[in-house]
């Protein structure tokens, strides 16, 4: 008799993720200074790298990245004074992709003081992982999983009368809701009904299976609504709705 592998639904875990930290930097300061924050968040931010180098008479300010590496070559008419501001700079980054990939940069002040060289190059600092807590007394995990878009494209010769469909390459996460029994002072079900369903933002989320294996999937998404139901002669109930933004990432 073969035995099923089926995964048990009692036990599935729900997880918040807490954003982590995005690795960044100071250079100069007041008007001259500029912050840079990685892209990317956790502790892979702080391979990054940042140097602001005269090297010569330039006429422009430019910027380069080779790897984790960026490197913003200064402008100068004569090769010794920096004519460079610090949104010479910031322009000259988001105007190279694999530097604008890399980091966002934005003034300390308005822009206009002139920058100075930050040579070696320094690495963006303090990134950490992001970390993920169980959400307390999930009741069950319903319906998640993606649908792609289509459009019916039948024609008046189309084989057999069968309808035809024309997958247009667009995927998008199903919405679904998540109940918990509803406990009032738990930090996660708190920022989950009074902060993130309010700010709109997108954030990690990840559902552990109760194979050998221990198996997960984690996605991005907004909290697309809650609703709290608090009947007279039952327990608190909570309905948190989620609508991914992102595919879904299997471990």
């Amino acid at each position: 008799m073969v035995m099923s592998n089926a995964n048990p639904g009692f036990g599935v875990g729900f997880q918040i993720g807490d954003g982590g930290t995005k690795s960044s930097f100071v250079t100069d300061a007041g008007n001259s200074g500029i912050t840079w924050e990685a892209r990317i968040q956790g502790i892979s931010g702080d391979a990054i790298t940042i140097e602001l180098a005269l090297s010569g008479i330039n006429a422009a300010t430019t910027a380069a990245a080779v790897g984790n590496a960026i490197t913003v070559t200064l402008e100068s008419a004569d090769g010794i004074a920096i004519l460079a501001t610090a949104q010479d700079v910031i322009d000259a980054v988001r105007a190279d992709n694999p530097s604008n990939v890399l980091v966002t940069v934005t003034n300390v002040g308005d822009g206009t003081g002139v920058v100075t060289e930050e040579t070696p190059a320094v690495n963006l600092a303090g990134g950490v992982d992001e970390v993920y807590s169980s959400m307390a007394e999930v009741a069950g995990i319903p319906g998640f999983g993606t649908t792609q878009r289509t459009s019916e494209i039948t024609h008046m010769s189309s084989t057999d009368g069968w309808v035809e469909q024309l997958g247009l390459g667009l995927k998008e996460g199903k919405a679904f809701s998540v109940p918990l029994n509803f406990v009032a002072d738990d930090s996660d079900q708190v920022l989950l009904y009074q902060t993130r369903v309010e700010d709109g933002t997108t954030n990690n989320y990840r559902i552990l299976f109760t194979d050998d294996s221990g198996s997960s999937v984690t996605f991005a998404s907004i909290i697309q609504d809650t609703d709290i139901n608090h009947d007279r002669d039952s327990h608190a109930q909570m309905t948190v709705t989620f609508l991914p933004t992102k595919e879904f990432n299997w471990a």
